[in-house]
């Protein structure tokens, strides 16, 4: 707090000096970074980050968001002999929270009873979903990956043949078939 007197130092004043901070949401974040970057490249719009990671229960049922939220940081400060310990500022992130906890960290997706969170059981349903869905592409005999990418880059399809290409569903195995995400 700051006081201040008037010229006739009759009238004091006392008041908070108010520094301008912004805030983002981690959804709002996301692409980007905190912190210093080396000699040359373009230096980040944000110098630090500091973050609250809520309960548990709002982890569970936002997988990866913690996640998300610490890796924008591009350090978490160097151990340094000429920094006062055990203040050490050079980290681009800071946590704030009664929540951050080793254990938190370490067991992220678990509810305290050890059992998984239902938004994470559903992500690993996707997950392994996807995986059982999905082709795996191979070269025919005499592509290179060389060629291949050339000849994406020269490839030119008209709009009724990509209609045509996205209306065949024969390439989407079971498509609806138990989606529940």
């Amino acid at each position: 707090m700051v006081a201040t007197f008037c010229k006739s130092k009759c009238c004091k004043a006392t008041f908070c000096p108010l520094t301008l901070s912004f805030a983002k949401t981690c959804h709002t974040f996301q692409g980007q970074s905190a912190g210093p970057v080396n000699q040359g490249q373009q230096p980040n719009a944000v110098d630090r980050v500091v973050i609250d990671p809520g309960d548990k229960k709002f982890e569970g049922n936002n997988p990866g968001l913690l996640y998300m939220a610490v890796s924008r940081a591009t350090t978490l400060g160097e151990k340094s002999s000429v920094l006062p310990v055990p203040k050490r500022l050079d980290s681009a992130i800071h946590f704030t929270g009664h929540n951050m906890t080793r254990h938190r960290v370490l067991n992220l997706t678990l509810k305290k009873t050890g059992e998984e969170y239902k938004k994470v059981k559903l992500r690993k349903k996707w997950v392994a979903r996807l995986e059982n869905n999905t082709e795996t592409m191979q070269l025919a005999p005499g592509d290179t990956p060389e060629s291949v990418l050339e000849w994406c880059k020269n490839f030119r399809m008209s709009r009724d043949a990509l209609d045509k290409a996205i209306s065949n569903r024969t390439w989407r195995k079971h498509l609806n078939k138990d989606l529940n995400y």
